[in-house]
């Protein structure tokens, strides 16, 4: 009897870990789309309580998560959460770890978030290892800005 009551309190406990991994899950890679596989509604709620408490105007609207690569001598490959404003001068980007075909945030107990703004064409972008900036062109250079910052959640 002890025996069967430690075999199901073992599946119970790795059930549970099963489904808290895949409720981490904001996407997925399939024949080469990058579809959001999570309802973006928290997250586009705490994104953008975090821009207005930075003195932002714009909200947030859409969600896509993207493939890039870095500025490394050997362009490693990365992914990127990214959400626009309406009037595209607002971008905020979080990495996302890829297991599998599975996209996670790398600590689901904080993000780091990287907001560039100013101009349409101003994106967040990985420089290196953990070097975060905005990519934009030559004529917007002046206008395109980078904030950081970290949402902890509880």
């Amino acid at each position: 009897m002890f025996f069967k009551l430690k075999i199901g309190l073992l599946l119970l406990f790795f059930i549970s870990c099963n489904s808290l991994k895949t409720s981490n899950q904001i996407g997925e890679a399939s024949n080469g789309n990058l579809t959001i596989t999570t309802n973006t509604d928290v997250l586009k709620k705490e994104w953008n309580n975090l821009l207005k408490d930075l003195k932002f105007e714009s909200e947030l609207n859409s969600f896509k998560i993207i493939k890039d690569f870095d500025t490394n001598e050997n362009s490693k490959v990365y992914y990127l959460l990214v959400s626009t404003s309406d009037d595209k001068k607002l971008k905020v980007g979080s990495e996302l770890l890829k297991k599998g075909n599975k996209f996670y945030f790398p600590n689901p107990k904080e993000q780091s978030i990287f907001i560039c703004h100013g101009t349409t064409d101003c994106f967040p972008k990985k420089f290196k290892k953990d070097d975060w900036g905005c990519d934009c062109s030559i004529d917007s250079l002046l206008d395109c800005k980078k904030t950081v910052s970290i949402i902890i959640k509880e």
